[in-house]
């Protein structure tokens, strides 16, 4: 049985691997030619903007040395996407800012209503499915029974 703490730890994973997964399902179905966006993928297209805006904010913030705004569970998520994002090691550091720039850029589009462009899924799908790979590596390590030390006595 999970304890609280445990079940606390799993969320972030969890919530942000489903939606990589979500985003990569979305980019598959462009790929074999569905075009236009019903709200519950322009939700997801959202939430990934949301992840990206997240990840942007954390490298602000320490860029600058500034104090994160926000509250402090906001501060502490904006720093796990990052790290997620660190985790994958599939995009250098000094890159990231730009890539996310330009993802976002491609993702708002596509909420406005703009057609999508087959080079530009690509590179969206190797972001969310290095952010993917690393959060289920994460969820299958939280989940894993590790054993309990006893205190003699």
């Amino acid at each position: 049985m999970l304890e609280t703490s445990q079940l606390d730890k799993l969320a972030a994973p969890l919530k942000w691997g489903f939606l990589a997964d979500n985003v990569l399902l979305l980019l598959q179905r462009r790929a074999e030619g569905e075009v236009t966006l019903n709200e519950n993928e322009k939700d997801i297209l959202r939430g990934a903007i949301e992840f990206l805006e997240l990840v942007q904010a954390a490298i602000k913030n320490l860029n600058t040395q500034a104090a994160i705004s926000g509250d402090l569970s906001q501060r502490v998520e904006s720093l796990t996407l990052y790290n997620y994002v660190l985790q994958s090691e599939e995009f250098p550091v000094d890159q990231i800012s730009d890539l996310l720039k330009k993802l976002n850029g491609t993702l708002q589009s596509w909420v406005a209503g703009t057609a999508f462009d087959q080079k530009e899924c690509e590179p969206l799908h190797l972001f969310f499915k290095a952010i993917s790979k690393t959060t289920l590596q994460e969820s299958n390590e939280l989940l894993t029974p590790r054993p309990r030390l006893s205190v003699p006595g």
